[in-house]
């Protein structure tokens, strides 16, 4: 009986797909000259119609299927022709079929199997993976041409209801779109939805509920940088009430259900065997604070395993027995993370695995009011009296504590046995996020001699820190390129980390300053700030729509002294420059004295959401930055 329902809304479901091939299979039903003229303006490519429908066979299982038709203009759109489409153990794909079509909407032909090609996803470090694509492409040489896809996907991941995103693309506009979600009557589906009209909400005949949206004639868009994660563009957001993953039960009703979801599947994979157990409480005989036993236990950690992506099945959501990593020595974030925090009960000290989106890009990807798995990695959370400490379990040389841009400044969902609870990971503000420096350019002699002392804090400890890994050649290679410095022939340099709660990095350079502008006759003309300055200065916009963000606060604290040769004084200094404004603050000031000429700027940038009303007076002030730090004092020889 189950089987014969299965079937018939397969039926169903296929049966909008049959009725477009066949529509489109030289009737012109959408020929190119049918477009609206302000849909082709700056556009490269249109969808003409998308319909993506997802329909919950049960709480284990569902279907997904996508109709697509696109006219491509010129070949600048011909990426719009090809499909790739992913699948793995717990999704497959069933069905792709294509057919081109003629400007006037005439078939030319039909997608042929031999043109889908199948490749595995790879990388250095997943090397346990499931995860494959596949590629079908219908590119023309004649434009304008429009391609009709259908795409039939079997989901058995139902932890993952689809995200809709209808607005327009870069070059490409949308004629018309919509998203359907048919429930069984037996299955609450949760969403949320931003700038779209309510879902138009329908009972089928069968007792199904289909919630319906849709979007029509979209202009092609134009990316605004600095824009938030969720930015202003219409967006849908589901999530399942109840759902089954491989045999597992499970809720996204709250936060705390989801968490008893993955505290199910973490259940009994801490033990270790004996002999581990005695070397951990060996380990932490000498510790006399429980900071120093969890450094010491999580370098213990460090020494002995290294990272490898595990994404098979289930396996992609549990994680391996402690008793595996020991004996293997490797394993994956979900792994790796079981693995602390079972060596960390080992010793008393409780801890708990915790789910986050990690990457700076994704800080603010968590809607906190709508329970779902946003989350691609795990951490360690380890309560301590007075604050809570976080492991990066996945690094063999980050400092105990420190989370950096990958995992700081967002939530994290904390599993313990009464379930899931969403807490800040460590913040990291302006004055944590600090770059400290002092240079110093001999004027002396015929070769202005320079010296840099630079240390990195917070955040900004990340890429120096990254390098220390690396070959002397890469290193030299950041250095001389990527670290901001003026052009100088390199002499000496050293990267020296200082461990720690907030560890730090400090960079030392010294060398020969190659500027040849500085001298001109009898006067001297030195740059106010030497290198490249170490923010970026937004694009004017008089049409911005998005807020903008600040994604982190940074301090950038300069001192710059030119030891000048004797009987040089000054001609022109700047005028001291002191700005303050919601988005940061920025100071510069320049002092002659002793034979020295000295300036000290800081700029202090503040993390933030800001209304797209100030974007103007933001750009505003960071080109103000610009022109303050680029200006230069003339001194002259007497």
């Amino acid at each position: 009986m189950k089987i014969h329902h299965a079937l018939a809304l397969l039926a169903v479901s296929l049966l909008p797909w049959q009725q477009a091939l066949a529509h489109g299979a030289g009737t012109g039903s959408y020929p190119a000259s049918a477009i609206p003229a302000e849909l082709k303006e700056g556009a490269n490519a249109v969808i003409r119609h998308e319909n993506t429908t997802f329909r919950i066979l049960s709480p284990g299982k569902a279907l997904k299927t996508l109709e697509r038709v696109v006219t491509v203009l010129n070949p600048q759109g011909d990426d719009e022709a090809v499909l790739v489409s992913g699948y793995d153990k717990l999704d497959k794909i069933r069905k792709i079929d294509g057919s081109l079509h003629a400007a006037g909407g005439e078939l030319v032909r039909r997608l042929k199997k031999s043109e889908i090609s199948d490749h595995s996803y790879s990388s250095s470090v997943n090397f346990f993976h499931d995860n494959r694509y596949k590629v079908a492409s219908l590119k023309h040489s004649t434009y304008p041409y429009t391609v009709s896809w259908q795409l039939e996907e079997e989901v058995t991941n139902m932890l993952f209801y689809p995200v809709w995103l209808p607005g327009s693309e870069e070059k490409v506009s949308v004629e018309q779109r919509e998203f359907i979600v048919i429930t069984p009557p037996q299955l609450a589906m949760n969403h949320r939805s931003y700038q779209l009209a309510d879902p138009h909400i329908s009972t089928l005949p069968d007792g199904s509920r289909q919630y319906r949206w849709q979007v029509s004639k979209l202009a092609t868009a134009r990316p605004e940088y600095f824009s938030p994660y969720w930015d202003d563009s219409p967006y849908v957001i589901t999530a399942p009430e109840g759902f089954e993953l491989e045999g597992y039960k499970g809720s996204l009703a709250s936060w705390q259900e989801l968490g008893k979801f993955i505290h199910q599947l973490n259940q009994g994979r801490d033990a270790l065997p004996e002999q581990t157990r005695a070397e951990v409480l060996r380990r932490i005989s000498g510790c006399s604070t429980t900071e120093e036993k969890v450094k010491a236990i999580y370098e213990y950690m460090q020494q002995h395993t290294r990272y490898v992506s595990i994404q098979l099945g289930i396996g992609g959501w549990q994680p391996f027995e402690a008793s595996f990593v020991q004996q293997k020595g490797y394993g994956d974030c979900k792994a790796l993370t079981n693995y602390t925090h079972s060596l960390l009960k080992a010793a008393g000290i409780p801890s708990h695995y915790s789910l986050i989106a990690a990457g700076p890009e994704l800080k603010e990807r968590v809607v906190e009011a709508f329970p779902r798995s946003y989350f691609n990695h795990v951490i360690l959370c380890v309560p301590m009296e007075k604050d809570t400490l976080w492991l990066e379990c996945t690094s063999q040389t980050d400092p105990a504590g420190h989370l950096g841009r990958f995992t700081g400044n967002r939530k994290a969902l904390v599993i313990r046995e009464d379930g899931g609870h969403l807490v800040n990971t460590r913040y990291y503000g302006p004055a944590d996020n600090l770059r400290s420096a002092t240079t110093q350019v001999d004027l002396q002699h015929q070769e202005p001699a320079y010296t840099l002392a630079r240390t990195y804090h917070g955040v900004l400890f990340d890429t120096p820190h990254a390098y220390t890994k690396a070959s002397a050649q890469e290193q030299k290679k950041w250095v001389l390129s990527s670290a901001g410095l003026p052009e100088i022939g390199l002499e000496e340099y050293k990267l020296l980390k200082k461990e720690g709660y907030n560890p730090q990095m400090r960079l030392e350079v010294s060398g020969k300053l190659q500027d040849r502008k500085l001298r001109s006759g009898n006067r001297l003309f030195l740059p106010l700030y030497l290198g490249s300055l170490p923010v970026e200065i937004p694009t004017p916009s008089a049409t911005r729509k998005n807020d903008f963000v600040q994604s982190w606060g940074y301090t950038f604290a300069d001192t710059l002294v030119y030891q000048l040769p004797q009987g040089v004084v000054p001609e022109h200094l700047p005028e001291a420059q002191q700005l303050t404004t919601p988005w940061g603050e920025f100071s510069l000031q320049t002092r002659f004295a002793n034979g020295a000429l000295t300036t000290i700027s800081r700029i202090r940038l503040n993390e933030g959401r800001y209304p797209a009303s100030d974007y103007t007076e933001w750009v505003v002030f960071m080109q103000q930055i610009r022109r303050a730090a680029s200006a230069k004092a003339v001194l002259v020889q007497q």
